[in-house]
């Protein structure tokens, strides 16, 4: 007899070029063939039929997570369909469940409830006539010459501030504890409504990361470079960038419903900052 689920239609998303990523994502498989009477969708088909989808499982680290939120992001997807990550690399903050998973993890996802999901704010960039929605950070940095470039920051049609530095990165509470962390930015608890500016390596110590409300609009522009300049969204997309090409930078209307796997989000994400970094843990 199937196992009572909500779910009616769930998308599988494997990292494909890590083999336990593949194998955790046909046993991941065959338990729901067992457990539920749901249609499975992966692979090719997933990208075609992803606004079909009310659950879609990532199997892999960080990265494949944000490639499966991408999906959601660029159709209507991410307005029913809720996002879990297994995972099977390393870190993986994101990612809440596993290495790897079994009966009982899945039986738990499988019947939660919206309170153990939690409801992640994403950046909207507009750059060269385009618009992106991203979950995690937006990073501009300098091609492959060691020298530093200058870009001037507004924000609301204010100058903010101008710099010399390697890169910037803005990140949403989510992807502050990815780039934005290593490159000294503040760790940000996701229901906080911000994001964050953090520059990489800048010329003047002066120049530190900021916490700034969602509801500002920023506008960078890059002054002068002698290398190619870079703009990273979430790790998935790149494109060269130059003086003429204005980055704007705002809250986006859309968001991800991500699993956390604990009833208290706050629980859930202290728990997880303080196992994954190892927080007064021998």
């Amino acid at each position: 007899m199937a196992f009572v689920s909500a779910y009616k239609r769930i998308g599988l998303l494997a990292k494909l070029e890590s083999k336990e990523s593949k194998a955790q994502a046909k046993k991941c498989r065959a338990l729901l063939e067992k457990l539920v009477d749901a249609t499975i969708v992966e692979g090719s088909a997933l990208k075609k039929q992803i606004r079909g989808c009310d659950l879609l499982l990532t199997l892999g680290g960080d990265g494949t997570l944000l490639k499966g939120a991408r999906l959601l992001l660029e159709s209507d997807a991410w307005k029913n369909c809720r996002l879990a990550g297994i995972n099977t690399g390393r870190l993986g903050f994101l990612a809440s469940i596993g290495p790897g998973i079994d009966v009982d993890q899945l039986k738990r996802l499988l019947v939660s409830d919206a309170e153990e999901f939690s409801t992640r704010s994403c950046l909207r960039i507009k750059v060269k006539k385009k618009e992106f929605d991203l979950l995690n950070d937006a990073v501009i940095t300098k091609g492959s010459v060691s020298r530093l470039f200058e870009f001037r920051v507004f924000v609301n049609t204010q100058i903010f501030a101008n710099y010399r530095a390697d890169g910037l990165i803005a990140s949403t509470p989510t992807g502050s504890t990815a780039y934005a962390l290593a490159a000294g930015g503040a760790i940000i608890e996701p229901s906080v409504a911000a994001y964050q500016l953090t520059p990489i390596c800048p010329q003047s110590f002066s120049n530190k990361p900021i916490v700034i409300s969602d509801a500002n609009h920023v506008r960078i522009e890059v002054v002068r470079s002698s290398s190619d300049v870079f703009l990273t969204l979430d790790g998935q997309i790149s494109m060269q960038v130059g003086a003429h090409d204005a980055i704007e930078i705002s809250r986006s209307v859309k968001s991800i419903m991500l699993y956390e796997a604990a009833s208290s989000h706050q629980a859930s994400y202290i728990h997880s900052l303080r196992h994954k970094l190892k927080w007064g843990l021998v």
